[in-house]
């Protein structure tokens, strides 16, 4: 499974590397910056196909066609998590898979096709990037911190932004938006940046992420501190010293 979940990835990665840089087709979903690409449908049926195969009793969660949130076995997958920089140019784009048995996460993988990174956790056996183990950085405080943001302004309550930008600006806080979340969380785990903070998106955004930052020695919750599982709308992701400081800002 671990060897399968990898290799969908990787090919997945392939069709969006090839694609980057080609004349795109873009059409528009729910709105102008919900967008998606031939790259999209190409990356999500290999992915899909390839699962149907191998496993056709399993049910499969995907962005660009839906599906079913139920059953046993559930295969989560965006196979461009960050279409908006891809349909731009911009090399910050990923491909999410993650496995959902009895409700919890078992495998989860994030594929960077540009730099060639696969993060990759299984649950309960530690996190690795390229087949090397990472852990996150554990900063003493908010103030030495950098941080992944990823958040829908939308989905976004007025009294939780009055909270985030309490915290960026009370801790003078670096922070950047990479326009992907499964790249947010991957960074994160590889000990790239201090704590994510994300909200408002869906579980195929997640579901991989919080596996990994989880397995490289994240606290992952909600934005009310319960233990974040693989559809939840919210993540703080951080080690358990610096998530208590964040969450003294989001309570």
């Amino acid at each position: 499974m671990e060897q399968f979940i990898k290799n969908l990835a990787r090919g997945a990665g392939a069709i969006l590397k090839e694609g980057f840089h080609k004349e795109l087709q873009i059409n528009h979903k729910k709105g102008y910056w919900d967008v998606v690409t031939q790259y999209d449908l190409a990356a999500d049926k290999y992915i899909q196909d390839r699962i149907k195969k191998k496993f056709p009793k399993h049910s499969i969660l995907s962005e660009e066609t839906g599906g079913s949130r139920k059953g046993q076995n559930i295969w989560v997958i965006d196979p461009l998590d960050g279409t908006r920089n891809f349909s731009r140019g911009t090399p910050l784009f990923c491909t999410i898979i993650a496995f959902i048995k009895n409700g919890k996460t078992e495998l989860g993988a994030i594929y960077d096709p540009i730099k060639d990174e696969l993060f990759y956790a299984q649950r309960g056996k530690g996190a690795a990037l390229n087949g090397k183990a990472i852990d996150i950085l554990k900063p003493d405080t908010l103030a030495h911190s950098m941080a992944g943001f990823d958040w829908h302004v939308k989905d976004t309550t007025a009294r939780i932004r009055h909270k985030i930008n309490n915290l960026i600006y009370n801790e003078r806080l670096w922070y950047m938006a990479l326009g992907s979340a499964g790249l947010d969380l991957g960074y994160l785990a590889a000990g790239r940046f201090d704590f994510g903070l994300l909200n408002g998106a869906h579980p195929w955004d997640y579901a991989a992420g919080i596996l990994i930052a989880r397995e490289a020695g994240a606290k992952v919750t909600d934005f009310r501190g319960h233990f974040a599982v693989w559809d939840s709308k919210q993540v703080v992701a951080a080690s358990p010293k610096l998530h208590k400081q964040i969450m003294q800002y989001l309570k």
